[in-house]
Order: C-alpha cells, then structure tokens, then sequence
C-alpha cells in the first residue's frame, strides 16, 4: 500500500508538472487528474504508514 501510494503520488506529480507547462485546451482536465491523484495518492500512503505505526 505504502508502494501504491508513493506510486499515484509521483504520477499526479509529473500530471500537474505537464498541466502547468502546457498551453493547449486539454490543460485544465490534465491539472484536475494531477491533483485529484496526488491527493488520493497521499491518503493512500497516509493511511498505509498509520496501519504500519500500530
């Protein structure tokens, strides 16, 4: 899980990264996408690291 997350983490990264230096009508829905999984990729991982803690 700890994995999974990291992993739609850096995904949602390098999708916002390509929403923020593009300049084409498709820049809003690829910013949503970077955002939308990097925050699912967080509660993913947060949720992960707090099962490990216990």
């Amino acid at each position: 899980m700890l994995k999974n997350g990291l992993f739609i983490m850096v995904v949602g990264f390098i999708a916002l990264i390509l929403g923020l230096t593009n300049a084409d009508s498709y820049q809003p829905i690829t910013l949503i996408i970077g955002i939308s999984l990097t925050i699912a990729g967080f509660m993913m991982y947060n949720c992960a690291e707090q099962k490990s803690e216990e």
